[in-house]
Parts: structure tokens; C-alpha cells; sequence
């Protein structure tokens, strides 16, 4: 018998800055169509106090030399998410106290919200670093990003 895997919907909410939000969407979002997995993982990016607004010209700029694409000018506040926010499967957050208010949000009720850093399989030295910068941010995570895929098609942390 042919196992079925459904698609899941997976709510990115930054709560770090908008460069770091649009680093971790672009880094997944890549990562997730250069392995085939786009079918069964759709993303959505918002941004919670800190985490939403416009990303600086730097970052759009790093990430296209590094070959991205479609990259967010900006990182969209939560509660202009609409109903997509509300439909999501799994909410992912970078920032624990981010995550704890999450879990009582009409847009966390009954979901799963997961924090970045139990998505890794390891340390990310640059997560921590609030002033790590951008290039930092992606050398740090890029290499760990397939972990954190594998964890949300497979639903949660490894």
C-alpha cells in the first residue's frame, strides 16, 4: 500500500528582525523546491513586533548573489496575514518568547508551534547573536536548513 503524505502548510513567524525573517523564509523556500518538496510543504512568511517590516537593502542583495530567488522586500506583520495564517498546519517561530505568545493566538489554536532551534539538529551560534550579521545569519543556517525541512515534512522536531 502506497503511503500518502499530505501537504502541510507551515507559518514562518519571525520575531528576530525582517533581514533575519526573510533569510530563514528565502533559505527554506529554496531548499524545499530544490529538493522536489514544494508539493508538500507550502510556506508562508509574517513577522511578529520586531521580526515584521522592511528588510534592509543588504539582504535582498546577499541573498540574490547566492543565488535566491523571489525574495520578500519586506516581512508582512502576523495580523495582516488574513486567513492563511488561520489555515496554517504548523507554526514555526525563531524566538521563544515569540512562540509562548504564540500558543495563545487565535492563529496557534490547535496547531503544533514549533521554535526554530528544535528544528536544527544542532547549535546555530547565530541565532543567539541578535548582532550577527546577515551574512553570518545565512553562512550559519544555510548548511542546517535541509535538517529543518526533513523535521517539517516529517511534522515537528527530530
Amino acid at each position: 500500500m502506497k503511503q500518502t503524505t499530505l501537504a502541510k502548510k507551515v507559518l514562518l513567524v519571525g520575531a528576530q528582525s525582517p533581514d533575519r525573517s526573510v533569510l530563514f523564509f528565502a533559505m527554506l523556500a529554496d531548499c524545499s523546491a530544490s529538493r522536489g518538496w514544494s508539493e508538500r510543504l507550502t510556506l508562508r512568511l509574517c513577522g511578529s513586533g520586531r521580526g515584521a517590516g522592511q528588510v534592509s537593502p543588504e539582504v535582498p542583495r546577499l541573498l540574490e548573489s547566492e543565488g535566491f530567488s523571489g525574495i520578500p522586500e519586506s516581512c508582512p506583520e502576523l495580523s495582516k496575514c488574513g486567513d492563511w495564517s488561520l489555515d496554517c498546519d504548523l507554526v514555526v517561530s525563531d524566538d521563544e518568547d515569540c512562540a509562548r505568545l504564540l500558543l495563545s493566538h487565535p492563529v496557534a489554536r490547535g496547531k503544533i508551534v514549533l521554535l526554530l532551534p528544535e528544528l536544527l539538529g544542532e547549535e546555530c551560534p547565530a541565532l543567539d547573536d541578535r548582532q550577527a550579521s546577515a551574512v553570518d545569519y545565512l553562512e550559519q543556517l544555510r548548511p542546517l536548513i535541509p535538517e529543518v525541512l526533513r523535521n517539517l515534512v516529517q511534522g515537528g522536531a527530530g
